[in-house]
């Protein structure tokens, strides 16, 4: 039996179910021609969602590739979807958008039984699913969450070990691993355990266990009690697939065993409905519509700006009857490898926000990476691209034709705020640029993606205090401290401050500089454009900005064309919400003031 992809028609992108509270989702159809049989792609929560975003395109890629097509979904109150994870009955309305994922793809493609592929607490969800329907004939589990309370204590463990991530109390909610559980959705978790996760009717289960926990004998010994038939194999890979976003990595083998299991099922039975021969029809657009309504007056838009290979892009508008031309834009650019919802769906919760204020706001994946499209040529979730300065040119243009904007804005977190620098400098005209937490203005391959690795700044002020703590001397003393890392440090930092000495020392001669961030800066506020810079507390690149960028970054300030402030309490990505509502309020309170000073 092969099972190497076919050419199949491209994925269709598109809001679905309630009109009222649409989710949003990825229709990979496939050949339409005989669908037996379909799959909803069940995606896990929170962080490990940003994690294994492109081993869940490629899932639906794969599937679809040979004759099995599929859908990939945010839940309801994550991701493109309406809603928010702090609203009530979570469990309930995940599990009711994995019924009308299942909906959504026999509706647009006529296949009549289901295959569930979930992903960590995703199988969760597509076991509770199961359970409501008759049309789920199997269930691909993919290191399965079966147990509530375990559950919990995993994402509190993954918080107090992880930097991009802190457990935090607040109120009636907890946040961990990048969402927010309320004390419901946490009773809710409590609740789940291996013997209610049997579906009503026979279902068939591959369950692929993680390669770095012992298996846990519980729920394929309920679902063999229960007459399942179970087949079980250990899931080479899992750890790398849950690397942060520009490091993880498809476990293909494992996903390529899936298929094979998958199609041998679907070959065993035929098919539910008559098979006369007659081709089904295949309408994506009938279910997966490209612009929906957003509670609060809100609308949103399916777009794919730019020429081959193109980006993908979401835009949040005012709903009102006044259109969306006219208004001002601000363009959101990837996170580096995280998709465009941005870091923990902070750029969702902007766009929002701004959109409310009266401000279409795009959020734009580039190409290879997120749901831009694939290139060869590439590599996938590469943060820096060569090409992203020429790609958001082109997709700009394409913008500007559609919302003919009263002015744009642009920027990121990170290899975003980094590309919205460049793009700037290289002539991509703008009234403000948002650039948050940059880690580096000159990139070159073989730098760290690690923030940490760019803590040598703040490592290095954090010793120099220490020098005039007593306590730290008798510690030292007594041989408590370990005097390698402090000398590594202090001579890394001594380092930097000759290197940009001597180009200041260049500078004032007149010497040509490569790499020069303050004659950046300078063409950047000559074509009129506003800097707005905003860093975490104690972000290297602050540090970074103050020496690369010399005297004109004081100077800029005091013209009022650069701003620099920093947010309490904040990580690099954002991970915790008061300092994502905070850097929020701050984006919207810049671009509306920059706006109204423009008019």
């Amino acid at each position: 039996m092969s099972t190497a992809a076919s050419s199949a028609p491209p994925a269709v992108p598109g809001f679905f179910g309630p009109f009222e509270r649409p989710l949003f989702g990825w229709l990979h159809p496939g050949d339409c021609a005989e669908p037996r049989l379909g799959v909803v792609v069940c995606s896990p929560l929170g962080y490990e969602n940003l994690c294994c975003h492109r081993t869940l395109r490629r899932i639906a890629e794969l599937f679809a590739g040979n004759g099995v097509p599929a859908v990939r979904f945010d839940y309801d109150g994550t991701w493109d979807s309406a809603g928010s994870d702090l609203d009530p009955a979570r469990m309930s309305a995940w599990t009711s958008s994995v019924e009308a994922a299942i909906d959504a793809l026999r509706s647009a493609t006529g296949v009549d039984r289901i295959c569930l592929v979930g992903i960590r607490f995703g199988a969760t969800l597509a076991a509770l699913a199961a359970q409501r329907r008759t049309d789920v004939a199997a269930i691909i589990a993919i290191a399965p969450v079966v147990d509530g309370r375990r559950y919990a204590r995993e994402l509190r463990a993954l918080a107090a070990t992880s930097a991009v991530d802190a457990y935090t109390n607040g109120g009636d909610h907890q946040e961990a691993a990048g969402f927010t559980m309320t004390s419901q959705t946490r009773d809710a978790l409590a609740a789940l355990g291996p013997a209610n996760l049997v579906p009503r009717t026979k279902t068939q289960f591959l369950i692929l266990e993680r390669d770095d926990l012992p298996a846990d004998e519980r729920w394929p010994s309920a679902l063999g009690d229960a007459g399942m038939p179970v087949t079980r194999e250990r899931f080479d890979g899992f750890a790398q697939m849950m690397f942060d976003a520009h490091d993880a990595k498809v476990p293909q083998m494992a996903l390529q065993r899936a298929l094979e299991w998958l199609l041998l099922v679907r070959d065993a039975a035929p098919s539910a409905s008559s098979d006369d021969g007659t081709r089904r029809s295949c309408d994506p657009r009938r279910v997966f519509r490209a612009r929906a309504d957003l509670p609060g007056q809100l609308a949103e838009e399916v777009l794919q700006p730019g020429g081959k290979p193109r980006g993908f892009a979401i835009a949040s508008m005012p709903g009102s009857s006044s259109g969306s031309q006219g208004r001002p834009l601000l363009m959101l650019l990837n996170s580096g490898a995280v998709h465009h919802v941005g870091p923990y769906r902070l750029f969702v919760g902007l766009a929002r926000q701004l959109a409310a204020s009266g401000v279409t706001v795009v959020r734009y994946d580039l190409p290879a990476i997120g749901d831009g499209d694939a290139d060869p040529e590439r590599l996938d979730d590469a943060p820096y691209p060569a090409t992203a300065v020429e790609d958001i040119h082109r997709a700009l243009a394409d913008l500007v034709k559609q919302f003919a904007p009263s002015e744009i804005h642009f920027g990121g977190v990170c290899a975003g705020a980094y590309h919205s620098l460049k793009a700037a400098q290289k002539g991509l005209v703008a009234r403000s640029i948002v650039v948050v937490n940059p880690l580096t203005f000159f990139w070159k391959p073989g730098l760290p993606l690690d923030a940490r690795e760019f803590q040598v700044t703040a490592e290095a002020a954090r010793y120099q205090r220490t020098l005039f703590e007593p306590a730290a001397w008798i510690k030292l003393v007594r041989g408590e401290v370990e005097v390698r890392p402090i000398l590594r440090t202090f001579t890394r930092r001594l380092g930097t401050r000759l290197h940009h000495i001597v180009r200041e020392l260049k500078r004032a001669l007149g010497w040509q500089l490569e790499d020069d961030l303050a004659a950046e800066l300078r063409v950047i506020a000559q074509r009129g454009t506003r800097v707005e810079f905003l860093f975490s507390e104690n972000e290297p690149g602050l540090a970074m900005l103050r020496e690369q960028g010399g005297r004109t970054v004081g100077r800029l300030e005091r013209h009022g064309v650069l701003t620099i402030e920093t947010i309490a309490g904040a990580d690099h990505t954002f991970s915790t919400l008061a300092p994502r509502e905070h850097l929020m309020t701050l984006v919207e309170h810049r671009i509306c003031s920059v706006g109204s000073q423009a008019s």
